[in-house]
């Protein structure tokens, strides 16, 4: 990878930063890596499409719904859980031609939120998170994607942001569940059904 690249310089900016600070408890500094994070991905984005690591293989998930109720409180954190996701680790690890698992890490690749069936617009949330935890381990609180904050009138479909985690250390149960924690500006108008896509990249670790 080009060092000297717009891509390398930023992500590597917000890795170290991230690296170094995530573990903070002030809110509020959390709250500027976050910003830092979506600033440099939504900047950078097409040029880093061209310069990460040739994927060894991706892991598609699709058509995950869930309803967000009419009225609910822009006043309190609101929760939805989605279970019993098959990773299928051996099918993608064939696929890629991997050997040896031990040299493949996971990481987050992209994610999409679209609700369908309504003419609401998304903006009606203000921040979102979406975290992993296994069978074997429901404390796990793994953020694998987010967008914060999500902007106005940003329409039926919302692109999130892939947080820098490797989850290949989490396989193991070859199933995940979703905790999706949302954060409102204004209750939602009306019942919200709501599909999530995302993709998971195997990558070769050097």
């Amino acid at each position: 990878m080009n060092l000297n690249s717009p891509c390398e310089i930023g992500t590597t900016f917000v890795r170290l930063v991230y690296d170094n600070f995530h573990h903070m408890a002030i809110k509020k500094v959390r709250s500027y890596i976050k910003y830092i994070a979506v600033a440099v991905y939504l900047t950078f984005g097409t040029s880093c499409s061209q310069d990460v690591p040739d994927a060894v293989f991706e892991m598609p998930f699709e058509n995950l719904r869930f309803t967000i109720p009419a009225g609910i409180s822009q006043f309190d954190a609101h929760f939805f859980i989605i279970r019993d996701i098959r990773l299928n680790m051996d099918f993608f690890l064939d696929q890629g031609g991997v050997s040896d698992p031990s040299r493949v890490r996971i990481i987050p690749a992209t994610a999409r939120l679209t609700q369908f069936q309504s003419a609401v617009d998304l903006e009606f949330i203000e921040r979102i998170s979406v975290q992993m935890f296994t069978p074997t381990n429901s404390n796990l609180n793994l953020e694998i994607f987010f967008r914060d904050p999500i902007p106005f009138r940003n329409g039926p479909g919302l692109n999130l942001v892939p947080n820098i985690i490797e989850l290949q250390d989490y396989t193991e149960d070859d199933e995940i569940n979703l905790r999706i924690r949302m954060q409102l500006r204004y209750p939602p108008p009306e019942f919200v059904e709501v599909n999530l896509d995302f993709v998971l990249r195997g990558e070769e670790i050097d």
